[in-house]
């Protein structure tokens, strides 16, 4: 059976390792260049640059449009679920004062007539 995480083909000697920094190290400098450097080498740059904005831009729009969108429907389910049935709860729920003791008593008069 063959294991997933063998290392026994990696030699482990300081001069492997160290021979290894080097070709990374050497390997940066030769490519460490500015973004700006880079975006002035050639056309493809810029295509490249132009593409990774773009899509950027609509990953941002498209997200937030489906938080904002998220948030109403949630909005709109839960003002549901928590509004009352009765007319007596709907009275209080809705009312941006107190309301009057009249409609309270009607309501309640209301409800007496309506059980059997």
């Amino acid at each position: 059976m063959v294991e997933h995480f063998d290392t026994s083909s990696i030699p482990d000697d300081p001069a492997y390792w160290d021979a290894a920094t080097a070709r990374v190290v050497n390997a940066v400098r030769r490519r460490r260049q500015s973004t700006l450097a880079w975006l002035s080498g050639g056309p493809a740059a810029w295509v490249a640059a132009a593409a990774f904005t773009v899509i950027s831009v609509s990953l941002a729009l498209a997200l937030s449009g489906g938080i904002a969108r998220r948030q109403r429907d949630v909005a709109v389910v839960s003002s549901l679920m928590l509004t009352p049935n009765d007319r007596l709860g709907r009275i209080i729920a809705d009312a941006v004062v107190p309301p009057m003791l009249t409609e309270l008593r009607l309501d309640v008069a209301d409800s007496l007539r309506n059980v059997k």
